[in-house]
């Protein structure tokens, strides 16, 4: 069976059916069962877009590569040489 991938406007969608689901009784296996998902990935979704609305989730969408820090200037990397990026463990 192919994988599945949802654009964050249908998680939150999702999200928020569950969310309806489970306050009218349901568990949330039973709940997750019936948006047609599993409950582990309903709870990874709800810690990554748990609070977002549907605009959010379009504006996390299109910033997702982008770093914001100032230290980072940008890049996805952290602005971290490629050589501190593989000497960062205890070796």
């Amino acid at each position: 069976m192919p994988k599945k991938t949802f654009t964050p406007e249908q998680i939150v969608g999702k999200l928020r059916q569950i969310e309806v689901l489970v306050s009218q009784g349901k568990t949330v296996p039973q709940a997750c069962k019936e948006a047609g998902i599993v409950d582990q990935t309903f709870y990874r979704w709800r810690r990554e877009y748990g609070g977002f609305q549907i605009e959010q989730a379009k504006d996390e969408r299109a910033t997702a590569g982008e770093c914001t820090a100032p230290t980072c200037g940008g890049r996805s990397d952290g602005g971290k040489p490629s050589f501190e990026r593989h000497r960062s463990g205890n070796f």
